[in-house]
């Protein structure tokens, strides 16, 4: 494979071996895009195990996973406007967020999105491979003329520049 994606996935889900193969995948130079949902990161149960030191953030617990409130949302905004990933997404749209899990970036990482004023994408490096992880949960739904992240122009031009970074 030359990407493995994780979209909303929990220990149980993986099983203790699939979640060791995967670090040594990655820690071998493979390329790993882990995204959030009510299922992953601190909801994920992977603590004490190696995964959490693949990724390019740090978990806040067990309730990471954050809602805006009723009514609510933030706007994901870029922190690196010229940053390689952002190449070719607009953020004209000014795409909500309702849910995403509040974690702290590692050294040595990039934060390139924000919501909320904390982390929305992080990139980074674990051995010889690379890891983004996406805290964004895909839920909630906007009020009248709020588009939903997972609805903006801007999403699959950013998917495409995260696999084109991850490859490279």
């Amino acid at each position: 494979y030359s990407v493995i994606v994780l979209s909303d996935v929990n220990r149980k889900a993986l099983g203790d071996v699939a979640l060791e193969t995967v670090c040594d995948y990655v820690h071998e130079g493979g390329k790993l895009l882990v995204v959030g949902g009510p299922y992953a990161y601190g909801n994920g149960e992977f603590e004490d195990t190696r995964f959490l030191q693949l990724l390019p953030v740090k978990l806040s617990g067990p309730f990471d996973l954050k809602w805006a409130g009723k009514g609510k949302s933030w706007e994901l905004t870029p922190t690196k406007a010229d940053h390689s990933v952002l190449k070719g997404v607009s953020f004209d749209e000014k795409p909500r967020v309702f849910w995403h899990h509040f974690v702290t970036p590692k050294e040595d990482t990039e934060v390139v999105l924000n919501a909320a004023e904390q982390p929305a994408l992080v990139l980074g490096k674990y051995g010889k491979g690379k890891v983004a992880t996406l805290t964004l949960s895909p839920t909630g739904i906007g009020a009248e003329g709020e588009i939903q992240w997972w609805d903006w122009d801007g999403w699959f031009p950013l998917v495409r520049n995260i696999f084109t970074w991850l490859s490279d």
